[in-house]
């Protein structure tokens, strides 16, 4: 077998979610995950035993002696006078050094303190008997005990053989560094780039946190997911630990009322909500004490009232001349509804709540980040009417615009489902829709509404480069109408696509795995506009509707 050295040239591949090495131009490959490749490369290292304290500067003046070769080599102090403490370590008779930082590398190694050195006597420190001879030199591995800088720290000597001790500078570079532990609170916090998460401070982002009373101004403490106890009304929502883009889920165990503020407590419907025990909501940080209710799942199933409109009233009246009595009775069933009788007319109050459409939900301008094939972006307007109103501006030949968001975790599931109409000024290649994209090879499918066809599903290399079509019947064209709804699930392993007549009832048009094209799971979804041929066209949008959910979001 062949030795590696750090000159050796080597290939870094990559193949999906999976990393490849191999020397270059060599056919045999040696593949794993980062982790496993990781694993199998400090299995080949001589690991030593570990060291009680790195140096991190040359040690006081010495004289070296190199012994028989390395073996019994020395480094004693040039004066009488005790070692100095290393990285803040105090060093007694026996414990074992790394010395890596000697003006001549050569003098550099692994040594056991023979002599602390006091007011009559120098220091003396002598290689250490599993690391004074070249062979164990050659990819030795060795960890740092303690310090106040490199603690845990694990370090190997990277010199190439063969070597010569007492001759070949010896060098020592960090295999990984162990850095000082983050708390849950500066987990949460998410601004320490020096300190290293643990499984108990990365499960303060989700784990089930305290129970909390319901007060004026509800404060949650560590966790993602919480119980609210009690029916005191909530008007104001905190974190011990705020950081715009912190998610956390409340379960109310009881009635209350969530009082929706535009700024600091933005509810779904824009009104008030009345909980009910077993309700969940989902609310996200939008910093500076502002949050949003990006979800609400009622208990029982029934969607939330929406805001707006008062009720309607019908009068109904005996306008003839063969009835000569009044009106004494007229009933109208439904929930709230009133009716007055007087004289030959009848008055029917329709309760109002309605106002918002259910299916009226419409994303932010802000939600969006903006990306184009060309120099042209998409322009996009919050319209209270009809929604994200969506204008491509002047389009050029063969471009695509979109606005994208990106997914927290690609590899777990999530549910896109989104309502957008189009118009078109030519009858030359244009579509539009939405996109599920893997951001580092560009890869996308896109499933789509085009002046050609009425509906597919296929998928790209990148931008407008056409690879392939996935489903394009057109079989689901309404009568003169294109269709409007547009869904794509992911499961962790399979990208489903739908559509909808009234975005109630989904009809699955195909299924494709990830790996299929994309390779990686995709971290991006998008809606779009895109032209293929023709110059000058123009082509105007809505999204009334947009809905994002699941534990990839």
């Amino acid at each position: 077998m062949t030795e590696l050295t750090t000159a050796t040239a080597l290939d870094i591949l990559e193949d999906g979610d999976l990393i490849a090495v191999r020397k270059a131009g060599a056919s045999g490959v040696k593949k794993g995950t980062a982790s496993q490749l990781r694993d199998y490369i400090l299995s080949n290292l001589k690991w030593k035993n570990p060291v009680r304290a790195k140096t991190t500067a040359a040690l006081a003046a010495n004289t070296y002696s190199n012994g028989a070769s390395g073996v019994g080599a020395t480094l004693t102090g040039n004066a009488n006078g005790a070692l100095a403490a290393q990285d803040g370590v105090t060093l007694v008779a026996n414990d074992r050094l790394l010395v890596a930082d000697e003006g001549t590398g050569s003098h550099n190694g692994i040594y056991t303190v023979t002599q602390v050195g006091d007011g009559s006597h120098p220091y003396i420190l002598t290689r250490a008997a599993d690391a004074d001879q070249a062979s164990e030199l050659v990819s030795a591995a060795v960890k740092v005990s303690e310090g106040s800088t490199q603690a845990d720290n694990e370090y190997s000597c990277t010199t190439d053989g063969p070597l010569t001790i007492g001759t070949t500078a010896l060098v020592w570079g960090v295999l990984s560094s162990g850095g000082s532990l983050a708390s849950t609170t500066e987990q949460l916090a998410g601004t320490d780039a020096s300190k290293r998460s643990t499984p108990d401070s990365v499960a303060a982002l989700w784990e089930k946190g305290a129970d909390v009373a319901s007060s004026g101004t509800l404060t949650v403490g560590e966790g993602g997911y919480f119980h609210i106890t009690g029916t005191t009304a909530i008007t104001a929502l905190a974190l011990s630990v705020d950081k715009a883009g912190r998610k956390v889920w409340l379960k109310f165990d009881g009635a209350l009322t969530l009082t929706h503020n535009a700024t600091s407590l933005i509810l779904p419907t824009g009104a008030n909500i009345a909980t009910a025990a077993g309700d969940i909501a989902g609310f996200v940080s939008e910093g500076s004490g502002n949050f949003r209710c990006f979800v609400y799942q009622r208990a029982d199933g029934t969607a939330l009232a929406s805001s707006g409109g008062g009720g309607s009233a019908l009068t109904v009246k005996d306008e003839g001349t063969d009835l000569d009595t009044a009106v004494t009775s007229f009933d109208f069933v439904g929930a709230g509804v009133t009716t007055t009788n007087s004289g030959h007319a009848v008055t029917v109050t329709i309760p109002g709540g309605g106002g918002t459409a259910w299916d009226f939900s419409p994303p932010a301008a802000s939600y969006f980040t903006l990306q184009s094939s060309d120099a042209t972006q998409l322009t996009l307007t919050d319209d209270a009417d009809v929604g994200l109103l969506i204008d491509p501006g002047a389009l050029s030949s063969n471009c695509v615009r979109m606005a994208r968001k990106s997914l927290t975790t690609k590899a777990s599931a999530w549910d896109l489902k989104a309502k957008i109409k189009g118009v078109t000024t030519t009858d030359s290649y244009s579509d539009y829709g939405i996109m599920v994209r893997d951001s580092i090879g560009g890869k996308y499918y896109r499933l789509a509404v085009a002046s050609n066809a009425p509906l597919g599903v296929s998928h790209f290399s990148g931008y407008n480069t056409f690879v392939g079509t996935d489903y394009g019947t057109g079989t689901l064209q309404l009568t003169g109408i294109p269709l409007q709804w547009f869904r794509i699930a992911f499961d962790g392993t399979n990208l489903v696509f739908y559509t909808s007549a009234e975005g109630k009832l989904w009809t699955s048009l195909c299924s494709v795995t990830y790996a299929s094209y994309l390779g990686v799971q995709p971290d991006q979804v998008m809606l779009y506009a895109s032209y293929l041929r023709t110059t000058g066209q123009k082509l105007v949008m809505s999204c009334p509707y947009w809905s994002l959910t699941g534990p990839g979001v």
